[in-house]
């Protein structure tokens, strides 16, 4: 009596050629989307804490921090090029610093630091012009005042509608450096005045 053989179960030539075209395919798209969301997802893992009488920033920069405040510093990209860092009382609940609303009761200020891409010869005037464009469209009410602060150049604005704020806006010789807080006070003045940036200094 013949033994029937068992038939192994196999893929026919066509689905074999199939698959070996599809997986290079798949795993190409795998690693672009994996690349686009590391490029795109905030660096929270570079977050730190700083306590002291000085906070010295990813580009060198110097700010005074006042008596009983603490620097809390994040980056909103993998490069590390948009630094953001609050400026806060110690011990601040740090939920609190996503709400722009209760930075004036609670003392913040916010500062951001990034690459100045700005055209060389960007003056006050222009600069005026490119961040109040929007304001103005929106019809915002707002005044606006240069701001010296040792050897930079910048330019404050406070708004009054739609809610109550401070914003200033400073050229360094390669960082712009925006601040932002609830009110004109004298925390606000005495962090941003206390800016010093090495590589603009005479």
């Amino acid at each position: 009596m013949k033994k029937v053989a068992k038939r192994n179960p196999s893929l026919s030539p066509q689905a074999v050629k199939m698959l070996l075209f599809a997986a290079p395919i798949a795993i190409i798209i795998f690693l672009l989307v994996l690349l686009r969301h590391e490029d795109q997802a905030p660096d929270h893992t570079a977050a730190g804490t700083v306590q002291g009488e000085a906070f010295i920033g990813h580009y060198g920069y110097v700010v005074h921090l006042p008596k009983n405040y603490m620097a809390v510093q994040e980056f909103k990209d993998k490069k590390k090029t948009r630094e953001t860092v609050y400026f806060c009382k110690t011990g601040t609940d740090p939920t609190n610093l996503l709400d722009e609303g209760i930075f004036g009761p609670l003392g913040i200020v916010r500062l951001e630091a990034r690459p100045n891409e700005l055209p060389p010869d960007t003056g006050l005037e222009a600069l005026e012009r490119l961040v109040t464009a929007g304001s103005r469209q929106r019809g915002d009410k707002f005044t606006v005042k240069n701001l010296p602060i040792s050897s930079l150049q910048g330019i404050q604005i406070n708004y009054e509608a739609p809610f109550p704020r401070v914003e200033a806006y400073v050229l360094g010789q390669n960082v712009l450096y925006y601040f932002m807080a609830g009110q004109d006070d004298e925390v606000y003045r005495e962090i941003v005045l206390s800016l010093r940036d090495s590589h603009s200094e005479g």
